[in-house]
């Protein structure tokens, strides 16, 4: 029953219970006061619970969210180790290249064609290296367009 409803129907059964006996009457006084306590109590539970499960709710959002966050902070730290490993070669052929440089120097067989030799291959690393940052960004948009952080 919707309370306004009850509350029409507990007047009316006071009112019938008036003009019966003093006994019933007091009884039934005591019985409407108990169910008003009683649904004093469940409203108030009900509203406990509600605020409860609200709050339960908001606590699992924002721990989906951080799980969220960890996944692509972990996601992110192992495209940076592959970033990192693609780099590594081509940083080692330079660092080679120039200790050959100054070897080469140092005996005097270093000559234009030499030095040109060098630099395309130099320019060939660095190529490499660019590319990857180049895919690793596209790669890095591309998940960020897909599911962006909120």
């Amino acid at each position: 029953m919707p309370n306004s409803l009850s509350k029409e129907f507990i007047d009316e059964i006071l009112q019938l219970s008036k003009s019966a006996n003093h006994d019933l009457s007091t009884k039934i006084e005591k019985l409407i006061h108990s169910y008003n306590s009683i649904q004093k109590q469940n409203d108030y539970f009900i509203k406990k619970w509600d605020k409860q499960s609200l709050i339960i709710k908001e606590k699992e959002l924002k721990k989906d969210k951080m799980l969220e966050q960890q996944s692509r902070l972990a996601t992110m730290g192992e495209m940076l180790d592959t970033v990192a490993h693609q780099w590594k070669q081509p940083l080692n052929s330079i660092s080679i290249l120039s200790s050959m440089l100054k070897d080469d120097f140092k005996t005097h067989k270093v000559d234009e064609k030499y030095i040109e030799e060098l630099d395309d291959t130099i320019q060939l690393q660095i190529e490499h290296l660019i590319n990857t940052l180049s895919e690793f960004r596209k790669f890095f948009d591309l998940i960020q367009k897909m599911n962006p952080l909120k």
